[in-house]
Order: C-alpha cells, then sequence, then structure tokens
C-alpha cells in the first residue's frame, strides 16, 4: 500500500482523512506544488522549494518547511518510485472554535506529500481554446483554489480542444489552463511579462534560461500570435508541448498547417538533457 505524509507523519494512502471543516476543502484556502521524479532524482527542487515558500508568505500561511526535501526523498524511497510526481498541498487548516467564515482564526496549518507513478511526459501537440474566462490576480504560487482553470478547462473539452488560452480582464494573454504561453516569431521568443495575471512557472524559468535568442516579454493581444511561426506552452507534466490551433467561438485565431515546430523541439530537447 503506497505511503503519504500526512500531518507529521507517514502513513498508508487510505487512513488519510480531511475534516469537513477544512479550509482547504471549504475556500480552496492553501498552496500546492508538483515535482518531477526521474531516476529517483527530483527534477529542480529549489526552483520549487522557493515558489512554495513564496506562497506561503503571500498567503500568510505560518508552516515549517524546511525539512521538505527530506520528507520527499523519503517518500519516494518509502513508496520506490523511479519515475512519476510528487504532489505537496499545504492547508491552513481548519478554524478554531466558533469561526465558519472567510477570515482564519486560530488555524493549525499541515502538509500532505503524496507520489504516483508516471512515465516521462512524450511530445504531444495541442488544440486551445481561447476560455470566456478572465486571470485577474497575479500569483506566485499554485495554489488550491483554482476555480478559473477548471471552467476554462472544461469549455476547451466541451469544444473538442485540450487546454485553454486565458487572456486577462484587459485581453492581455496569460498563460494557458495549465501552464505558461510563448510563441516564436522572427526568430525571437515572446511571452507575457512578470506582473501579470499568471502564475511563475517552474519549466518557464528554465526555457527562459535555455534559450539563447532574443526573449521579448511584454503585453500582448491575441493579434500579437496570429501571426506566429510556432506557438507552444510549458508545464510540469508536459515539460514542452506544441500548440497546433488556437481557436474561439468567433474565428480560428492561430493554425500551425504544417505542423513546424523546428524551433520549440530544440528548446524541449535542451530540456530534457537536464534530467539525464
Amino acid at each position: 500500500m503506497a505511503q503519504v505524509y500526512f500531518k507529521d507523519k507517514f502513513i498508508e494512502e487510505t487512513e488519510a482523512k480531511v475534516s469537513i471543516a477544512d479550509r482547504s476543502f471549504r475556500f480552496g484556502d492553501g498552496v500546492f506544488e508538483t515535482l518531477l521524479i526521474h531516476n529517483k532524482n527530483i527534477f529542480d527542487f529549489n526552483t520549487h522549494y522557493q515558489r512554495l515558500s513564496d506562497g506561503l508568505k503571500a498567503y500568510y500561511i505560518d508552516i515549517d518547511v524546511s525539512n521538505l526535501e527530506k520528507l520527499c526523498k523519503e517518500l519516494i524511497n518509502l513508496n520506490q518510485l523511479v519515475t512519476g510526481y510528487i504532489r505537496i498541498i499545504i492547508s491552513r487548516g481548519k478554524n478554531g472554535p466558533g469561526s465558519i467564515g472567510y477570515l482564519p482564526k486560530n488555524c493549525k496549518p499541515y502538509m500532505i506529500i503524496q507520489s504516483f507513478e508516471k512515465e516521462l511526459p512524450k511530445f504531444s501537440i495541442l488544440k486551445l481554446w481561447l476560455s470566456p474566462y478572465r486571470s485577474h490576480q497575479s500569483l506566485s504560487s499554485k495554489v488550491n483554489s483554482s476555480a478559473n482553470y477548471v471552467l476554462s478547462m472544461l469549455e476547451a473539452d466541451h469544444n473538442s480542444c485540450h487546454n485553454a488560452l486565458i487572456l486577462d480582464t484587459k485581453g492581455n494573454i496569460c498563460e494557458t489552463g495549465s501552464g505558461n504561453i510563448y510563441w516564436f516569431k522572427d526568430s525571437k521568443l515572446y511571452t507575457p511579462e512578470p506582473g501579470l495575471a499568471f502564475v511563475p512557472g517552474t519549466v518557464q524559468k528554465k526555457i527562459l534560461k535555455l534559450f539563447d535568442g532574443e526573449i521579448v516579454q511584454g503585453k500582448f493581444k491575441l493579434e500579437d500570435i496570429k501571426s506566429a511561426e510556432e506557438v507552444f506552452m510549458s508545464n510540469i507534466g508536459t515539460l514542452i508541448a506544441g500548440v497546433e490551433s488556437i481557436s474561439s467561438q468567433e474565428e480560428l485565431i492561430y493554425e500551425n498547417p504544417s505542423n513546424n515546430f523546428s524551433k520549440m523541439l530544440k528548446l524541449r530537447e535542451k530540456l530534457m538533457s537536464l534530467l539525464s
């Protein structure tokens, strides 16, 4: 039986129980990270740890995570995980007696660490749907409250697409339903600038370091991506995935009819080499 780390100890996964009064369950009040494991090694732990720490600080969640790497490695050994993922979830906990509202009262935060086996992501080509739901907040980390992403992904699925393209309230391109967005034009790499309403990605950070050409970060509208040579997205689940089209109810916004992803594939090769 698989083990999980739950409230300061390792237990069997089936024994882990979350209270119905838990604030993460009720309000999405918490943060999370997903780590890629390959050959029993954690990929890019320090970047994930920093983003998690930034999220805890931003949301005023007071919990000691200084031993997180040690706990993750122990779970990898307990579950004999070779290749797959680790999910870290931190909840603010539940409110103290007499408090059921949004304002936290006398909470005791806790951490869950779970692992699961999965092969390294293979290269995939995706269709994106323009989400009718807009991003409105710049986030420092992954948060358990993800309604906007859930609705965007459902909308994409209902329209026979794999993922969603999300704009902010001013029409700026921000992110996809599960990762960061990029495109090539005239040999330059374009991506939304920091401070817009998206989560800074750990894979995104690697990509911006690995690319040896000019990078343009800015505020871009849909018109800017229409003439892109290649479009792609990144996250820890796909690493880098190509985008063959972006559609909306009104129009086909972007299409890569030749399925030419040569520039993006070079980046992906560099990224994959970091795993070996």
